[in-house]
């Protein structure tokens, strides 16, 4: 956080105005043991500092999770970064939210699109 701080004081005092693009994925899991992956979730944005673990980013509606990885890709020019994993959990009424509709919230209401 230290780096990140520092990096976006830099930025705004010198004025430098690059962005760097990250593509963010989510793995959307059937069972609590991770066994069956129902989907990956991804999304793309730009941020005006490198990523880092334990960052969340947020947008409106849109929220990261926790980022747990971090890779830059030389050849595209990007960074892609790991969020925490969603499960079904079930609510405090007993409702089992499923995978599917984990993913369909996701999707239409927050703005991630299922990888192919």
């Amino acid at each position: 956080m230290m780096i990140s701080s520092h990096l976006i004081h830099k930025t705004q005092r010198e004025g430098l105005c690059r962005m760097f693009k990250c593509e963010i994925s989510k793995a959307i899991w059937k069972d609590e043991q991770r066994t069956s992956l129902h989907a990956v979730l991804i999304r793309q944005v730009e941020l005006p500092f490198p990523p880092s673990c334990c960052l969340d980013i947020k947008d409106g509606k849109f929220n990261s999770g926790e980022i747990t990885g971090v890779t830059w890709d030389i050849d595209k020019q990007m960074f892609f970064v790991g969020t925490k994993y969603e499960i079904p959990w079930k609510d405090k009424d007993g409702h089992v939210h499923t995978a599917e509709e984990i993913t369909a919230h996701l999707v239409k209401r927050v703005g991630w699109i299922v990888s192919t």
